[in-house]
C-alpha cells in the first residue's frame, strides 16, 4: 500500500475511533471546552454573584450571616453548579459515543494491514479535567466581576466583549493563558477565537492562580459588610 493510501485509511480509522465513547468525549470537550462551556460558566458566575443585588436580599441575609459566610456560600454554589455542568456534559458525550457507532457503518481495514488505534481513557479524562478547570476559573473570575458591577446585564456585556471582541493582550492575558494551557492537552481548538502565544505549563498555572485569587480577594473586599449595609 502506498503512503497516500495508507494516510487516507488511517484518517478513516481516526474518524471511526472518534465515534467511540472515549474519543468522542475527548473530541467534544476539546472542541467546546475553550469557548462554549466557559461561556456558560462565566454567565453562571455572574448570575450567582448578582442574584441578591437584583432581588435586594443582601441586607436581609446580613441580618443573620456575615458577608464572609454569604460570599463563601456563593463560591461553593458556583463550584457545585459548574461541576454539575461538566459532569452532565461528560455523561451525555459518553452516551452519544456509545450510540453513534450503532448508527453508522464502520469499515474493517485490518485486511489492509492497518490496525485500530489504541484508545486512551487517561487522555480523555485529562482533557475533561483541564476543560473543567478552565470552566471553574472562568466562573470564579466573572463571579467577582459580577460582584463589582452588581448588575448582571453590565457584567455580561463586559464578559461578551472581552471574550469575542478584545484580542489577546499579551502572553499573560487571561485568554492567552487558558488557550496555551488547553493546547497542551488537546489539538481540537475548533472554536479558538484568537491566535495565542504559547507559554510554559508552570507559568500558565501560576497566572491562573493569580487571576483567581486576585479577582476573589478584590470582589470580597469591595463588597464587604460595611459596603452592603450602605446599599439603599
Amino acid at each position: 500500500m502506498d503512503n497516500s493510501a495508507r494516510y487516507n485509511y488511517e484518517n478513516v480509522i481516526h474518524s471511526q475511533n472518534q465515534l467511540h465513547s472515549i474519543e468522542f468525549t475527548r473530541f467534544l470537550f476539546g472542541s467546546l471546552g475553550l469557548v462554549l462551556l466557559p461561556l456558560l460558566t462565566g454567565i453562571l458566575g455572574i448570575s450567582i454573584a448578582t442574584h441578591d443585588f437584583a432581588s435586594a436580599t443582601y441586607k436581609r441575609k446580613l441580618d443573620n450571616h456575615t458577608w464572609l459566610v454569604i460570599f463563601s456560600g456563593k463560591v461553593l454554589t458556583l463550584f457545585a453548579a459548574t461541576a454539575a455542568i461538566y459532569v452532565l456534559a461528560a455523561v451525555l458525550a459518553s452516551l452519544l459515543g456509545l450510540i453513534l457507532p450503532h448508527l453508522v457503518k464502520l469499515r474493517d481495514l485490518s485486511e489492509y494491514g492497518i490496525s485500530l488505534q489504541a484508545l486512551n481513557a487517561g487522555d480523555m479524562i485529562l482533557t475533561v479535567l483541564v476543560a473543567c478547570l478552565i470552566g471553574v476559573v472562568t466562573a470564579l473570575i466573572w463571579f467577582s466581576v459580577g460582584l463589582i458591577c452588581k448588575r448582571s446585564s453590565i457584567a455580561i456585556v463586559i464578559f461578551l466583549i472581552y471574550q469575542a471582541v478584545i484580542p489577546n493582550l499579551g502572553r499573560t492575558d487571561f485568554k492567552n493563558t487558558i488557550m496555551s494551557l488547553f493546547s497542551r492537552f488537546t489539538n481540537q481548538l475548533v472554536l479558538q477565537p484568537w491566535p495565542y502565544r504559547s507559554i510554559s505549563l508552570s507559568l500558565s498555572l501560576g497566572l491562573i492562580a493569580e487571576y483567581v485569587f486576585g479577582a476573589l480577594i478584590l470582589g470580597y473586599f469591595i463588597f464587604s459588610k460595611k459596603h452592603i449595609n450602605s446599599l439603599s
